[in-house]
């Protein structure tokens, strides 16, 4: 089946583009030792190989592979079309630059063309179970997270105009601090803290498939070697449509954007604790944790535009944990009002609070609170910033005589706030003198439907305002 013409620009690569899909290296050897090609093609597929095993990505530029085996542009461009008209590549038309509609073409390895006739792409992958629907009408819409991920994100960038590719970043854990190395790999950037939500839902929708994969290992059908195959087909509406987003272009577009971000992003622990390397089975520094591999994106034998996701060993591990004991400490319950949020310190703020316990007061101070949720942060830009958030959100009060009231206090030069009550995204936040910030999740939201019916469980051990009174509504009101 022919690919639809694709929207490579978030490559940022010169075409031609070239990619071996997911083909299994052993795989691509046995071609390259084939009878069937020239040593200048040759060259190419094993240039291929080794570009995109050093630069950790599927996709490289016919200019990267020239350049590997030190011959010009016009031999790769000359190998690859002898190799398309050989039927061992697929020529695709495609994008790659935002604005122009300038034709450019993209070569992707052929299945039929693997001496040993394995599949190689995402179209002929045994995964007809994976590719049905897994958004169900009754499904909750809350994300999982890796715990690790979920401590390590708070690095990423705030700004969405960032062009970072590396950087060095110091998170607090248990206040210990963790020296932490975030690179991105290719022609990509670090990726924002709001791509998390991708990620979120991407967990969440393979542990769905790990409990279908699990259901049939306990009934027979299907041995352990599979449930922990670390390989997930997932329908880009499935994304879309768990996060509650729409599905036309744009929201497809910025989440493949995101996904090609997170792909290409990865941190390296590089000085921590003995307990942190312990707890999450780190054995040297440097080793690099990452979100998912993007493997492909394209159609699926049923016809639905579909990633191919690989988790790591310890994600599949923590999936596989869930399914059995319904209750892992390894994945954590993230709250789904992030996948609207888009204000970056918000986010974050309630992808951090996700982890409190339900109704538990949480006491900081602006220091532990900016090195908890924006660790990169300048002190003094994290305390406007936060003071803005808050008085966007302030809670309405009222004194006895029903007249509403602002126990709001700013410092002298009125950018942070010293004393304020506020609530977002089921947070509540107090600071009553200036220092102290009190922090507690007041509500748990559970989706019931499709048509977003919600029903809450309310808390009644609430942080109280300062002198906060019930409220008189005054004689206007009652008209």
């Amino acid at each position: 089946m022919d690919f639809e013409m694709l929207d490579l620009t978030f490559l940022n690569l010169t075409p031609p583009i070239v990619t071996l899909s997911d083909a299994p290296t052993q795989d691509v050897i046995n071609l390259i030792n084939s009878d069937n090609l020239k040593p200048s093609e040759k060259n190419v597929l094993q240039s291929l190989l080794e570009v995109s095993k050093a630069k950790e990505r599927a996709y490289c530029s016919g200019s990267e592979l020239s350049s590997f085996i030190g011959s010009s542009s016009e031999t790769v461009r000359k190998a690859l079309i002898s190799m398309n008209q050989k039927q061992i590549f697929e020529k695709m038309e495609c994008k790659t630059k935002p604005g122009t509609r300038r034709k450019a073409f993209l070569y992707r390895l052929n299945k039929s063309a693997i001496p040993s006739g394995q599949p190689t792409n995402i179209q002929s992958l045994n995964s007809v179970e994976e590719l049905k629907s897994l958004v169900n009408p009754s499904d909750e819409m809350f994300g999982k997270v890796e715990v690790l991920i979920f401590k390590l994100a708070v690095c990423l960038e705030h700004s969405h105009k960032s062009d970072t590719t590396s950087k060095k970043a110091i998170i607090y854990i248990d206040d210990e601090p963790v020296n932490v190395l975030v690179e991105a790999s290719g022609n990509n950037v670090i990726a924002k803290v709001r791509d998390m939500r991708y990620y979120v839902a991407i967990l969440r929708l393979c542990l769905d498939a790990m409990k279908r994969r699990y259901a049939l290992h306990l009934s027979g059908s299907l041995d352990l070697a599979a449930v922990l195959k670390p390989e997930f087909v997932i329908a880009e509406t499935d994304i879309l449509r768990s996060m509650n987003l729409d599905m036309g272009t744009t929201s497809r577009k910025h989440a493949h954007n995101a996904m090609m971000r997170l792909d290409s992003t990865t941190y390296k622990i590089l000085s921590a604790p003995k307990a942190f390397m312990d707890e999450f089975k780190i054995k040297e520094y440097f080793a690099k944790v990452s979100h998912f591999d993007v493997r492909n994106y394209a159609k699926t034998v049923d016809d639905r535009v579909a990633y191919q996701i690989e988790l790591s060993n310890s994600q599949i591990q923590s999936l596989y944990e869930e399914c059995k004991s319904q209750d892992s400490s390894l994945l954590l319950q993230v709250d789904h009002r992030i996948y609207n949020e888009r204000n970056p310190l918000a986010f974050i703020f309630t992808f951090f609070s996700s982890s409190m316990k339900l109704g538990s007061i949480n006491r900081y101070t602006f220091q532990s609170l900016k090195d908890n949720i924006a660790p990169n942060m300048q002190l003094r830009d994290f305390k406007i910033q936060l003071s803005n958030l808050l008085y966007k959100h302030r809670l309405e009060q009222w004194d006895k005589n029903g007249d509403k009231v602002e126990y709001i206090e700013w410092t002298p030069d009125g950018k942070v706030i010293k004393i304020i009550n506020a609530k977002f995204n089921g947070i509540e936040v107090s600071i009553p003198d200036g220092e102290t910030i009190f922090v507690q999740r007041d509500t748990n939201y559970e989706r019931m439907t499709m048509n977003k019916r919600i029903s809450s469980r309310r808390i009644t051990n609430r942080i109280s305002p300062q002198s906060q009174t019930n409220h008189v509504p005054k004689a206007d009101d009652q008209k």
